[in-house]
Formats: structure tokens, C-alpha cells, sequence
């Protein structure tokens, strides 16, 4: 799925963004298929090693995920401005992640409520930085609306 997804945002991205893209998928291309070879020959009737490779694999993919807003954080606070979190896409992220978290320590998978635990807590700090970097005057339910998201006043005048 993530890699359809970078397929088709590839032709929207500049060329620094497109490099990174590349890059990522020829670290898929390679990882992957090396780890089911590691799977299917190497590990071979060993269950408890093959669980833990995909699992820690899984946890890297899906906190790589969660982190990515990072670097936008990072500049939010630097500029005060928070037009380039998406509101909407934040908290459905932090559903998301607690949903997975509630699931994971009810079937007692560390494999699943640690990074989806990590996925709410990183949510809510986009969502706590949004609400302290907003225009005066605007409350969080117009920021949901998506009405404010790039950090602007109503009428478009910079706070």
C-alpha cells in the first residue's frame, strides 16, 4: 500500500522530494526481499526469529510513519506557523493510533501498542502545536474544518 501510495505522489513532488522517494523505494526493494530470503531459508523452522524480524520490521515502518510530521514540527515552531499540519489528517491519525494501541495491549502485542502508542502520543503533540501556533481568535473547531490550516487570520491577513 505505502508503496502505491509513493507511487502516485511521485509525480507531484519536486525534485528533492522525488530523490528522497527513489531512495526509499530502493531500500524497500532491497530490504524486503533480502528479509524473506532471511525468512523462508536462513530461518527456517525457527517461528520465534521469523515473528520477531517481520515484527521489529513492521515496528520500524510504521514508527518511520508517525515520525515523518517530525521535521514539519520542527519548523512550525521555528515560524510560529502551522499551516503545513493538516488538522484533519492529524487527528484522524490520532484515532487511528488509538484504536491500534487499545488493540494491541488487548491481545498483549508489544509488536502493535508500541509503535501505535508512539503514533498517539507524537499525533497529540502535532495537535498541541497547532492549537499553540493558531491565529488569535481562532478555536480548534475551525482548525479541524480546515478552514485556518495555513496559519492565516479570516480574510487571508497573516496573525
Amino acid at each position: 500500500m505505502s508503496v502505491w501510495a509513493t507511487v502516485m505522489v511521485y509525480g507531484l513532488a519536486d525534485e528533492k522530494v522525488r530523490s528522497q522517494l527513489r531512495t526509499m523505494l530502493l531500500v524497500e526493494a532491497i530490504c524486503l526481499p533480502f528479509m524473506g530470503v532471511l525468512t523462508a531459508f536462513m530461518l527456517a523452522g525457527d517461528t520465534t526469529s521469523q515473528l520477531g524480524l517481520w515484527g521489529l520490521t513492521g515496528d520500524v515502518v510504521c514508527i518511520a510513519m508517525y515520525a515523518a510530521p517530525l521535521s514539519t514540527m520542527g519548523e512550525v515552531i521555528k515560524t510560529r506557523n502551522s499551516g503545513s499540519i493538516l488538522v484533519p489528517l492529524t487527528v484522524t491519525t490520532l484515532l487511528n493510533a488509538s484504536l491500534w494501541t487499545m488493540y494491541g495491549l488487548a491481545i498483549i502485542d508489544p509488536y502493535v501498542y508500541i509503535p501505535s502508542g508512539l503514533g498517539s502520543v507524537l499525533a497529540c503533540a502535532q495537535l498541541a502545536l497547532v492549537y499553540s501556533t493558531r491565529p488569535r481568535g481562532v478555536g480548534l473547531k475551525e482548525l479541524e474544518a480546515g478552514g485556518y490550516h495555513d496559519g492565516r487570520a479570516p480574510g487571508g491577513r497573516p496573525p
